[in-house]
């Protein structure tokens, strides 16, 4: 069987994408990696016979297509928004399964089996949670992760019957990736829920795979003899996920609604931090983590924030129901001014409804300087909205962001 092994990353996660890669390749002997780089049109890095990097026009996304998805979606929405592209592309290589990770996951052992199981079901899903939690009021809970989906879509393999699947959740990806728990969306997760609905598929229960901070609590880890266990059996990959490589003295720096439910400095998880730090400082981590987001900006200058990027789809949308193509991209030098004009009034381009031109009214109103004002946005939610919206932000999340209001209804204040 043709296993690939893939991931997403920006330029200045190469380093993570490297890691990754590493770690396939030792367990995986003779099967190849992929890495799409999201901001990479020309001067990609150098691949091998074993581990290739891929821009999006290389694996079929139209230039006019990947300039709307660039403006549309921050850097992190963009990355999960071009994973099934990613992954239909390989299959149609000739793939027999494909196995995706997250970049900031480290291989420890052999996912073959995981290969198999999605080559046998189509798609292989792997659960945030393999047991429920117990109800002792520290985090995370099921209720928390209902936020952000059963499944993580950190880890997925799909085999060759899952064209209709990838089919479906990249037409899902396109317009509705956000970070916007609220309106129902956890950028690309959330839509996995839907799958056993949906498709044929099958759940990977391997409790040594796929072992994040979430779900330490049912999974063990230990170190012994040299090697890394969880819960007697070898671990095979550890998600770092809010994990900082230049504060390895703790896991992740992501904060929970409640005390967590595990000692999150336990000797061995913290010699295994310690190792996948120095993993990332080795593949340049230093020296990349700089590198800037290529499309963080219009072709003018003006900065494409979480606003202005709304701003974008809101005005593409729009269009897109109308059949009218003259919405404006911010990456053409022809049309600069045009959007740039339509930043300064979205009303001016004649296609936003009252509706819109409201949800995009509540959003400039939360913004403050750049950044989200707490009291500003509980101020503007209170305003316009109904009372007790506030709610929990999903542990993903690094920083504080307002849930969006998009054609699923009303947008509610993120923690």
């Amino acid at each position: 069987m043709r296993a690939v092994g893939c991931t997403v990353v920006a330029r200045n996660y190469l380093s993570y994408a490297q890691v990754a890669g590493d770690g396939w390749l030792r367990f995986h002997p003779g099967h190849p990696f992929a890495v799409l780089v999201i901001d990479d049109d020309e001067d990609r890095p150098a691949s091998d016979a074993h581990c290739r990097f891929l821009s999006p026009r290389a694996i079929g996304i139209s230039p006019h297509e990947l300039e709307r998805l660039r403006g549309i979606y921050t850097v992190q929405e963009l990355t999960c928004a071009l994973k099934p592209h990613l992954l239909r592309f390989l299959l149609g290589e000739g793939a027999d399964a494909v196995v995706y990770v997250d970049s900031d996951t480290d291989i420890l052992g052999s996912m073959d089996h995981v290969a198999e199981l999605a080559a046998r079901s189509g798609v292989a899903l792997s659960p945030n949670l393999l047991e429920p939690p117990p109800l002792d009021g520290r985090s995370p809970s099921e209720l928390e992760l209902a936020v952000v989906g059963m499944y993580c879509s950190g880890l997925i393999a799909v085999g060759s019957s899952a064209t209709e699947f990838l089919n479906w959740w990249m037409s899902r990806s396109r317009w509705d990736c956000l970070f916007a728990e609220a309106a129902g969306m956890h950028a690309d997760q959330r839509w996995l829920d839907w799958v056993h609905l949906y498709f044929d598929h099958a759940v990977i229960r391997d409790p040594a795979l796929n072992v994040a901070h979430w779900n330490l609590h049912e999974r063990r880890l230990a170190f012994t003899d040299g090697l890394f266990t969880v819960n007697g059996a070898p671990l095979r990959s550890f998600h770092f996920a809010g994990f900082d490589p230049l504060r390895p003295y703790r896991v992740t720096w992501y904060r929970w609604e409640a005390p967590f439910r595990v000692d999150l400095d336990d000797v061995a998880l913290a010699r295994l931090c310690r190792q996948y730090a120095d993993k990332l400082r080795g593949a340049g981590y230093e020296e990349r983590r700089t590198l800037p987001y290529r499309y963080d900006r219009s072709v003018a200058g003006s900065r494409l924030g979480l606003w202005e990027r709304r701003v974008y789809r809101e005005a593409l949308l729009a269009a897109e129901a109308r059949g009218d193509g003259r919405v404006p991209s911010p990456f053409d030098p022809s049309r600069a001014a045009e959007f740039e004009r339509l930043l300064t009034n979205p009303r001016s381009a004649g296609l936003l409804s009252e509706a819109a031109l409201s949800r995009l009214a509540d959003g400039r109103v939360a913004l403050n300087g750049g950044g989200w004002n707490r009291r500003r946005i509980t101020e503007a939610v209170r305003g316009r909205f109904a009372r007790g919206l506030r709610a929990p932000r999903a542990p993903w999340m690094p920083d504080p962001r307002p849930g969006d209001r998009t054609r699923a209804g009303y947008g509610r204040v993120g923690r």
